[in-house]
């Protein structure tokens, strides 16, 4: 199996995920805080904003953060999650020590059994059909937000596997009709603040996959020094804001005078722009996972087209096999 083909199992694993129920102690928690750390914690953080957006307190934490200041988490019945997809980083299974210690529950989801955060938790969901068989990330980070939110009691759309499926054979169409040929230097992820930690995993997912230079930028603070970089080899995806859409959709059209190709995941696509539909409500769980799932699938058409073999990327092998 090559890294495209394990990519298009998403769907079908995420078909699955779809199966796992609530988690009742979660969702009778006054508050949830979700740790990790690496692009764990970046889904812990896009968690904690899927939950405030459906009426949840809840917040996320950076493992190494808990360890270096301490819980000053307070409240009584507060429950942490910790997110790991091999349930052994280290920093992440020292803060959970950390966190039972001081008398919190604690709940662990990941891709494998046994693991130490597995063993240590008071409770735990994993998904080990989710680990994937290639050492790239493809469907891991989608397979564990989807599982979260479905613990905690998120509302998710029943479509959102098909959502997912429709999302990559859109990456496949945009890249044959309109990249197809474009010497992409850069890819650069901007969005409205609710998708920065999404955001930021894409980043990571574009310089692995892609061995391109890859960075991430709020969309407003984009003006303000780094635009000196876009140019014609610049391949930029946007996900504008709500209330913001006005002023995303001028710096998605500044962006498109500079001659820079700029996706826009977004209603009311400004003119120049590639229009990306992935027909999912704004900002909820299955737009998140439809957004990491054509993005990736995007990267892997790249990566493809520039003969990087994305399953044996040496550097990748090595920091995977220390995890």
């Amino acid at each position: 199996m090559d890294y495209r083909e394990e990519l298009l199992r998403t769907p079908q694993i995420l078909e699955r995920v779809m199966e796992e129920k609530q988690e009742a102690a979660l969702t009778r928690a006054p508050l949830l805080v979700f740790c990790g750390c690496g692009t764990s914690f970046y889904l812990c953080s896009q968690m904690a904003g899927l939950c405030g957006v459906q009426g949840r307190r809840a917040l996320a934490v950076e493992a190494a953060e808990l360890l270096e200041d301490g819980i000053r988490i307070r409240e009584q019945g507060a429950f942490f999650l910790f997110l790991s997809r091999s349930g052994a980083s280290r920093e992440t299974v020292l803060a959970q020590r950390a966190a039972q210690e001081a008398g919190f529950s604690t709940f662990y989801l990941g891709c494998t059994a046994g693991s130490p955060l597995d063993l240590a938790c008071g409770s735990s969901r994993v998904i080990p059909f989710a680990r994937e068989a290639l050492v790239l990330e493809s469907y891991s980070s989608t397979a564990q937000l989807l599982c979260l939110a479905l613990c905690c009691g998120l509302k998710v759309s029943p479509r959102t596997p098909d959502l997912a499926r429709a999302a990559l054979e859109q990456a496949e169409a945009i890249y044959r009709s309109a990249l197809t040929g474009m010497e992409i230097r850069r890819m650069i992820c901007l969005g409205a603040p609710f998708y920065l930690p999404l955001l930021k995993e894409l980043m990571l997912k574009n310089g692995e996959i892609t061995q391109k230079f890859s960075e991430v930028w709020g969309l407003l603070e984009f003006r303000h020094g780094p635009r000196s970089w876009a140019d014609r080899d610049c391949l930029v995806t946007a996900v504008p804001g709500v209330r913001t859409l006005a002023y995303d959709r001028r710096v998605a059209e500044e962006l498109v005078s500079y001659g820079c190709r700029v996706l826009w995941c977004g209603p009311e696509p400004p003119a120049g722009t590639l229009a990306v539909k992935l027909e999912a409500a704004v900002r909820s769980v299955e737009e998140c996972l439809a957004l990491l799932t054509f993005q990736t699938g995007l990267a892997a058409e790249i990566g493809r087209a520039c003969g990087v073999d994305a399953d044996h990327l040496r550097h990748v092998v090595d920091s995977v096999g220390e995890l």
